[in-house]
């Protein structure tokens, strides 16, 4: 028995089906490109927002640091404290200081 002539088909996908088939598959392309550089930006914004929120929290501790270092500057400025450090180091009052003033206004001996 002789063997069947096989019957050749035709292309499946025409031309218009192979195009159709492209443009979805860069369609999907440039979606999963979006998705990643979206997925990389917001990992760069809130990386972001947590580091400022870092420096916003160090520059009010850095602030009230600040303020509490006047406060003791203040303090060892006044009158008092300021003569009571001259008698415990045996501190003289100089009785005629010369300074000499240049063009920057900085006294210097």
């Amino acid at each position: 028995m002789p063997l069947p002539t096989p019957v050749r088909r035709s292309n499946p996908f025409s031309p218009f089906s192979k195009l159709v088939v492209r443009c979805n598959l860069t369609f999907i392309a440039v979606i999963a490109l979006c998705a990643g550089l979206y997925v990389v930006q917001s990992n760069r914004v809130a990386t972001h927002t947590l580091r400022v929120g870092e420096l916003q929290r160090e520059t009010v501790a850095l602030a009230a640091q600040r303020g509490a270092l006047l406060t003791e500057s203040f303090a060892a400025e006044e009158p008092e404290q300021l003569s009571s450090f001259a008698q415990r180091h045996a501190l003289v009052a100089s009785q005629m200081p010369v300074h000499l003033f240049e063009s920057s206004n900085v006294a210097r001996r």
